[in-house]
């Protein structure tokens, strides 16, 4: 189960029979200062340690301030793979409108 917290890191529990475990599982690593988030995962089901979690990250109250699209292991969140801060300038509908989780 993935968690971002306001202002915080994006957090991983596992999730047993008994429910999700109070332990941290792992945390992106600085933390992504922002208030609001968006999460997908990614995987292609059959090979394991292949799943992505993807993060847009920005500050919707701040006109200029960019929008940020992470990608993240999803076994450990410490890895950052990829990421790209799109520029406000960039668009009309704003920097993190124009941040679009992929679709597969």
């Amino acid at each position: 189960m993935y968690i971002h917290q306001i202002f915080g890191p994006l957090v991983a529990y596992r999730i047993g029979a008994a429910g999700p475990d109070s332990k941290i599982l792992s945390q992106t690593n600085p933390t992504v200062d922002s208030m609001f988030a968006g999460i997908a995962i990614s995987a292609d089901g059959v090979n394991s340690g292949a799943a992505i979690v993807w993060q847009t990250t920005g500050d919707v109250n701040k006109r200029q301030s960019p929008g940020t699209l992470h990608a993240f292991d999803a076994t450990d969140l410490s890895r950052e793979l990829w990421t790209v801060i799109r520029s406000p300038r960039a668009t009309h509908s704003g920097a993190l409108r124009s941040l679009l989780l992929p679709r597969w």
